[in-house]
């Protein structure tokens, strides 16, 4: 089975009708959103402490940000 590149299945999925495309990242993780950035991505967001996925020693729920990246069908790969 071959591989397919962020770039192409994102072109695929435009090319099948998909509208819009969004991505979350942990704001923290900059090779995410660094990556999103390249793919064509917009910051559309950005989530203070909106969801959790572990609990503290006290089994508090440790909140974490967001960023929220969206691109949109008529603005995919349009470069020059």
């Amino acid at each position: 089975m071959r591989r397919k590149s962020s770039a192409a299945l994102i072109r695929d999925a435009f090319s099948r009708g998909v509208h819009r495309i969004y991505a979350e990242c942990d704001p923290r993780n900059e090779a995410s959103w660094k990556l999103l950035e390249r793919l064509g991505f917009a910051r559309e967001a950005h989530f203070r402490q909106n969801v959790f996925f572990w609990r503290d020693g006290n089994n508090n729920p440790v909140w974490k940000d967001t960023y929220v990246y969206g691109i949109l069908n008529d603005h995919a790969f349009q470069r020059p």
